[in-house]
């Protein structure tokens, strides 16, 4: 069983129209839900606000299940971009394929998102990253 398959009882845990999200011990998890694989400018705007007052405003790492991911919009994705530093410590993607992950990683030295963030395929190697930063 995954880190993403089972959401430990007693966390404070928020579900977005497509995402759900939880803290524990420190960390931030979220999971893209495959109900809905588009993500808008609204989702994103919502998102943000609602993780900002999970963390009550402590910057904390994260560590995201895109797997099921399809689409971020132009606008969605430059909210994220601008506001991303203002939740997370670093960030650990992890994503299907290895195509995914090496576009993702040109697209951040591009984009400059202000944090560490890396995306993988191996939700363990995730997992060494998310924690190796944060101690």
């Amino acid at each position: 069983m995954g880190r993403f398959d089972e959401i430990p009882d007693e966390v404070a845990v928020y579900e977005a129209r497509n995402a759900v999200f939880w803290m524990h011990d420190g960390l931030m998890y979220g999971r893209h839900l495959v109900i809905d694989p588009q993500v808008t400018l609204e989702d994103a705007i919502t998102v943000i606000g609602k993780l900002k007052e999970m963390t009550g405003g402590t910057r904390v790492p994260l560590m995201f299940d895109g797997r099921g991911l399809t689409w971020l919009n132009i606008d969605a994705r430059g909210y994220i971009r601008a506001h991303l530093a203002e939740v997370f410590t670093h960030v650990a993607i992890v994503v299907r394929h290895e195509l995914v992950r090496v576009l993702s990683h040109a697209f951040l030295g591009v984009a400059g998102i202000g944090i560490p963030m890396r995306f993988f395929t191996d939700e363990d190697e995730a997992w060494e990253y998310l924690t190796a930063v944060a101690a």
